[in-house]
């Protein structure tokens, strides 16, 4: 009698940091955004990433939106995440733009 093993083939391995890249953004603006975040969240009592993930605040913090619609465009922006939060969000981004005060 003769066996034979045969052997699967695996999908190659990606590498994490390529899967996990991020573009350049303004790490100033996007320290900002994550605080903003942080107060609404606690304010309403929910976890911060119900808001906004890390991955919309960067792409925030590299395209600087400032209109509703710029927001819109804005992965992880909907329309009932921009009604919910996008005002105070837009609102911090126009005031970081113009060196002023990022508040709540």
């Amino acid at each position: 009698t003769v066996h034979v093993l045969r052997t699967r083939k695996q999908a190659p391995k990606r590498k994490a940091s390529a899967a996990t890249t991020v573009e350049a953004y303004d790490e100033v603006l996007f320290d900002e955004l994550r605080g903003l975040r942080r107060r609404l969240a606690a304010a309403r009592r929910i976890p911060p990433y119900v808001i906004f993930s890390d991955k919309t605040l960067h792409e925030m913090a590299r395209r600087f939106p400032t209109t509703p619609g710029q927001m819109l465009r804005i992965a992880g922006v909907g329309e009932t995440k921009l009604q919910r939060y996008g005002k105070p969000f837009i609102e911090a981004i126009v005031a970081f733009r113009q060196g002023g005060e990022v508040g709540a």
